[in-house]
C-alpha cells in the first residue's frame, strides 16, 4: 500500500522539524503508541470539525483524540 505524500516514517518523538523544506512540504509524523491497545473512558466534546475523546494507550496516561470528521461530499 503506499503511504501518503503528508505522512512521514518518523515517530512523533521530540521537537517537530522545523527547516524550511519541513514548512514547504510539512509531513504528520507517526504517533508512538500506534500498536497498543486503546481505551476508551469519555467523550470530552465535539463540534463540526469532529469528537475529542478520553483515552489510554497500553498502561499509560490518559490523553486526549481527535477524530476528525469527513464531509459526506466533496467541498
Amino acid at each position: 500500500m503506499l503511504r501518503p505524500d503528508f505522512l512521514s516514517e518518523e515517530l512523533q518523538q521530540g521537537p517537530p522539524p522545523s527547516s524550511w523544506a519541513d514548512f514547504t512540504a510539512p509531513r504528520l509524523r507517526q504517533f508512538p503508541h500506534y500498536k497498543e491497545n486503546v481505551t476508551f473512558h469519555s467523550v470530552l466534546g465535539s463540534g463540526v470539525d469532529g469528537t475529542v475523546l478520553k483515552v489510554r494507550f497500553g498502561d499509560g496516561e490518559p490523553v486526549a483524540m481527535k477524530i476528525a470528521s469527513r464531509p459526506s461530499h466533496p467541498p
